[in-house]
C-alpha cells in the first residue's frame, strides 16, 4: 500500500472507464442511481481538485442522454463515443500538458487494456474481467463508484 501513495505523488490526471467501473454495466440507469452517482462524483472531484488532480472519464458509450446528465455537473472531462481510448487520453494529455508518467487510469474491460497499460498506475476493480485484472498495478476494493473513488481517494491522501 505504501509503495502505491508513493506511486500517486506523480499523479496529475485520474481517468475512469464509465461502465462497470463508476455505473453498472445495466443499460438503463435509475434517475436515483444517477443521482447517487452524481453526489459521488462532486465529491471526489472537490477532493481531487483540492489536490491539484484532474479527473476525466472515457468511455465507449454512446448514451446521449447519460452523458448530457453527467458531464453538465461537475468539473470533468468526459469523452464518449470511442472504444479507442489511447486517442482519447492523448487529448486530455495534451490538453493538461502531462505525459503517461503522470496518469492513473481505471477500468474493467477489455478495450480499456491498452491505455492500463500505458498509463503510469492503473487499476482495475474487483469484478473486472481476469484479462484486465492480470495487466493492472492493483485491484481496487469496493463494489460501487463511492466505494472505489475513496478507496483511491486513501491512496492519495
Amino acid at each position: 500500500m505504501t509503495n502505491l501513495k508513493e506511486r500517486f505523488k506523480n499523479i496529475k490526471l485520474l481517468i475512469f472507464d464509465l461502465q462497470g467501473v463508476l455505473i453498472s454495466n445495466q443499460s438503463n440507469h435509475s434517475e436515483k442511481e444517477l443521482g447517487k452517482f452524481h453526489d459521488v462524483m462532486k465529491n471526489f472531484c472537490d477532493f481531487a481538485h483540492r489536490s491539484n488532480l484532474a479527473v476525466s472519464i472515457i468511455t465507449g458509450l454512446t448514451n446521449e442522454q447519460l452523458y448530457k446528465n453527467i458531464s453538465n455537473k461537475y468539473t470533468y472531462d468526459m469523452l464518449s463515443g470511442s472504444f479507442d481510448k489511447v486517442s482519447q487520453a492523448d487529448k486530455l494529455i495534451e490538453k493538461h500538458s502531462i505525459t503517461y508518467d503522470n496518469v492513473f487510469y481505471m477500468g474493467d474491460g477489455l478495450f480499456d487494456i491498452p491505455l492500463l497499460k500505458k498509463a503510469a498506475l492503473s487499476a482495475a476493480p474487483e469484478d473486472a474481467r481476469r484479462e484486465v485484472k492480470k495487466v493492472v498495478d492493483f485491484i481496487c476494493a469496493g463494489i460501487n463508484a463511492e466505494e472505489r473513488l475513496n478507496f483511491i481517494k486513501n491512496l492519495i491522501i
